[in-house]
């Protein structure tokens, strides 16, 4: 999940929109809950 945070924030930087997409149920809710509290640093 810091991977898919870091990319996100990567992108959002320039003002980029990220959609993820093939994630199950599971791995998609926990993307939700955790999104933006991983620390990534996107570089």
């Amino acid at each position: 999940m810091a991977t898919l945070d870091a990319i996100t924030t990567k992108y959002a930087r320039d003002g980029k929109t990220v959609q993820i997409v093939g994630l199950n149920v599971a791995s998609a809710e926990r993307h939700e809950r955790l999104a933006g509290k991983l620390g990534g640093s996107g570089s």
